[in-house]
């Protein structure tokens, strides 16, 4: 099931002896989630511009060499459950999805839970890429070519965000780009229950991190929580979807895609076999986090007309 990266990273993680996210006091888990970077392999050289939005919000911007000016543009929400990851944790992410798509990545640093619990990260996030469109003179960005990005928790926030986009005018979304999303505050799914311990990413784990957006009750209803009826829709944007076999989250993103695609959106689901959540933040272990992302660059590059 496990493919031979994916058994011997699992078995490296368990050596380490390292404990689980919700038993560890939060801002150390933080700290050792961003350590997690190392596993993204050798840092890529390019130009790296930070920009700060206001006193909450930074950006980070990532310009391969070569790019056009204004440029297209990918706008990226990190991962980590909502509760863990910054702009650090993912930077070598970023740098490798500008080099393959070609594109400018702007990174967005958030604010998260549970110190800021929903809606304020979607809501941040939301207004990152407004200030990103109004300023995009002065950030080289081409608001016609505008793509939205994130893995886990940060593909959730890119779901809210595009629906969000879809009822502000000026602000059109070409494509968006999940890797292993989140989808809903459910823990039933078949892929819950294969998963749920010794894959990395536990059930248990889930569940912390949804109590920490939340709270307690995980039974509010907002379709930035469980976006699936409200994203399918036939003018929601062109989506290529990247799952992991081994993943808890698996089943959620697949069924997530195949609403999309049954409400006649253009979509591209990519399975990945016998790897484990995070194989893009893990891509110098996992070849097939390289591989992903080279997938989506491919994507990108094939929405922008004048590449297409």
């Amino acid at each position: 099931m496990l493919d031979q990266e994916s058994q011997a990273l699992l078995k490296e993680m368990e050596e380490r002896d390292i404990p689980a996210w919700p038993d560890l006091p939060l801002n150390f888990a933080r700290k050792v989630f961003t350590l997690m970077n190392d596993y993204s392999g050798e840092r890529l050289e390019m130009q790296t511009v930070d920009a700060v939005l206001d006193d909450e919000i930074r950006i980070r911007r990532y310009l391969p060499e070569g790019l056009d000016n204004p440029a297209p543009t990918v706008v990226y929400f990190h991962g980590g459950g909502w509760v863990l990851g910054d702009l650090d944790s993912h930077d070598q992410v970023c740098r490798v999805l500008a080099r393959e798509s070609m594109s400018q990545v702007i990174a967005v640093d958030y604010r998260r839970p549970p110190e800021n619990r929903f809606p304020i990260a979607p809501q941040d996030c939301f207004a990152a890429l407004r200030s990103i469109v109004s300023r995009a003179e002065e950030l080289s960005v081409c608001p016609e070519n505008l793509f939205l990005a994130g893995d886990s928790a940060g593909g959730h926030l890119a779901i809210s965000v595009a629906l969000q986009a879809l009822e502000t005018d000026g602000i059109d979304i070409r494509g968006l780009v999940l890797f292993y999303p989140v989808i809903r505050p459910d823990f039933s799914s078949s892929s819950y229950e294969r998963f749920a311990e010794g894959f990395g990413l536990t059930r248990k784990t889930m569940e912390w991190f949804w109590k920490q957006y939340l709270g307690e009750d995980l039974s509010v209803t907002h379709p930035w929580i469980n976006p699936t009826k409200a994203a399918s829709r036939p003018d929601f944007p062109a989506t290529a979807i990247f799952l992991a076999e081994c993943d808890v989250l698996h089943d959620e993103g697949e069924e997530f895609a195949l609403a999309l695609r049954k409400a006649g959106g253009e979509v591209a689901i990519h399975e990945f076999p016998g790897v484990i959540h995070g194989f893009i933040h893990f891509m110098g272990r996992i070849s097939s986090g390289k591989l992903a992302i080279e997938e989506a660059g491919r994507f990108v590059d094939s929405l922008i007309p004048r590449r297409g």
